[in-house]
């Protein structure tokens, strides 16, 4: 029953119903995690995962860039992009997913969004502002140990949090940098 539910959810396209009972579900499964409690990281940030709102961003390989330049190797860097509804071919180091990709009960239906979430990190960066759900749910499960993201009025996943618009992100990695410097992760 409950396979047959989320194949009615993920082929109904449009559908405000379906998608209202899919926040709700992932919400609950966000709040479990939630409740679980965070993590302490001692060691020097290596590799780092990026999860990115794609829908309302667009200058991810800029981002990337700026990782790059304040000295975490390009083939230390793993991103996840949620786009909207097109299909993006993904590349050796950036994925594409579409919410369609995690069903209304929190599974994930990509191999690659499975090995993002549950391959180590040193550091995730949860780069969104709005609520967003799914990159809510993939953060809360994310196995990194250090977890940075935009300062938001709701409880989120992050231990260190950055004021600073989605659109800049020149200044995200300059602060977020700044803080890593002082509390010697790099």
């Amino acid at each position: 029953m409950n396979n047959l539910f989320n194949y009615i959810c993920n082929n109904c396209k449009g559908t405000m119903f379906f998608s209202i009972i899919k926040k709700v579900s992932l919400k609950k499964n966000v709040k479990k995690y939630l409740s679980n409690g965070t993590t302490s990281f001692r060691g020097k940030i290596t590799t780092v995962n990026l999860l990115i709102d794609g829908i309302h961003f667009n200058e991810i390989t800029r981002l990337i860039e700026e990782f790059v330049k304040n000295g975490i190797k390009l083939e230390n860097i793993n991103v996840l992009v949620l786009v909207k509804d097109k299909t993006i071919l993904d590349t050796e180091r950036i994925t594409y997913f579409r919410p369609k990709d995690i069903t209304l009960s929190g599974n994930v239906l990509k191999d690659k969004i499975n090995a993002f979430i549950f391959e180590k990190s040193d550091l995730l960066v949860s780069y969104y502002q709005s609520k967003e759900i799914n990159l809510d749910y993939i953060a809360f499960k994310s196995s990194s140990d250090f977890k940075v993201g935009f300062w938001r009025v709701d409880k989120n996943p992050n231990q260190l949090t950055i004021n600073s618009s989605l659109v800049d992100y020149k200044l995200f990695t300059e602060e977020l940098f700044k803080y890593l410097k002082a509390l010697n992760k790099i």
